[in-house]
């Protein structure tokens, strides 16, 4: 089942080889390997027939809406804050390393949404946005705050959290509906996001949940 946008495009459609060559150039080597111990190195350099392959794999999970099963977990590595009692969970800091084919996957599918879901988003969103930063977000308030006490004297309360922690998942996937035309690439969204799991690891010790 693939579905078309109201331009015409098909979101779901099979993958080409210029749009993974394009996810590939995005890559950037000399990082360690994740859980399925393969180097980035090995999909920059890997030749063209491997490549077509790939594709055609990358675009059958699509139309199955299936994914290996170690594409959903992730390696956390646990780094020791300076300074800090070894003892506390909060004297770390968490890095999650997913397998490099779903990250391949993943900037595969959002150089097809980013174009439609981008002119939606409000002008104060910054994150996870082209060429906008949390630099953008404090300048904005900065600019706020000031305006306001130029008006007249006022107070200012600011409320930070860590919004990823807090997201709502199904209300999440409503949104997706309405805003993408396409609603098997949605449920191919809720088989990427579901049954997730993770193994910590903290140079000692490895833990998997």
């Amino acid at each position: 089942m693939e579905a078309s946008n109201t331009d015409g495009h098909i979101i779901s459609k099979p993958f080409r080889l210029e749009e993974l060559d394009a996810a590939l150039r995005r890559l950037k080597p000399g990082k360690s390997p994740e859980l399925d111990s393969i180097f980035r190195e090995f999909m920059l350099h890997t030749g063209s027939a491997l490549k077509s392959c790939f594709c055609d794999f990358l675009t059958s999970c699509i139309r199955q809406l299936k994914i290996p099963k170690i594409w959903r977990r992730a390696l956390i590595v646990a780094i020791p804050k300076p300074e800090k009692p070894l003892g506390d969970p909060k004297s770390y800091r968490p890095i999650s390393l997913l397998c490099v084919r779903f990250k391949i996957l993943e900037r595969l599918i959002y150089a097809r949404v980013e174009p439609i879901v981008d002119p939606l988003l409000s002008q104060e969103q910054a994150g996870f946005r082209y060429e906008r930063s949390t630099v953008d977000q404090v300048t904005l308030l900065t600019q706020n705050i000031e305006d306001s006490f130029s008006a007249k004297p006022g107070a200012v309360f600011v409320d930070l959290i860590a919004a990823y922690d807090a997201v709502w998942h199904r209300g999440r996937t409503c949104k997706l509906l309405r805003l993408l035309p396409d609603r098997h690439m949605d449920h191919m969204f809720m088989e990427m996001f579901g049954n997730r799991s993770f193994t910590l690891s903290t140079g000692m010790h490895m833990l998997t949940i």
